[in-house]
């Protein structure tokens, strides 16, 4: 993850100390380099919130955001959209 991009996460963690939600705009996948076989399905919803370490940290993540919403009692202005090329 670019310097930019994470700057960008824990702005939005760090005025509250609460949890929020990113939005990659789509599922993707993890294409493994060495078989070129998909190794994993990146959700397009990430809830983040400190696990302990100081740090916002993924600590789930889901292609419902209202299932992430309402277990984390996240408001939708909590929401954050990213971009992802590629």
């Amino acid at each position: 993850m670019d310097n930019e991009l994470y700057e960008r996460i824990v702005n939005e963690f760090e005025p509250t100390g609460k949890g929020f939600i990113t939005d990659f705009g789509k599922s993707f996948e993890a294409i493994d380099a060495k078989t070129g076989k998909v190794a994993m399905v990146i959700p397009r919803y990430g809830y983040w919130d400190d696990k302990g370490r100081g740090k916002p940290e993924t600590v789930e993540s889901s292609d419902d955001l209202e299932y992430l919403m309402k277990k984390y009692n996240v408001p939708e202005d909590k929401v954050v959209s990213l971009k992802v090329e590629g």
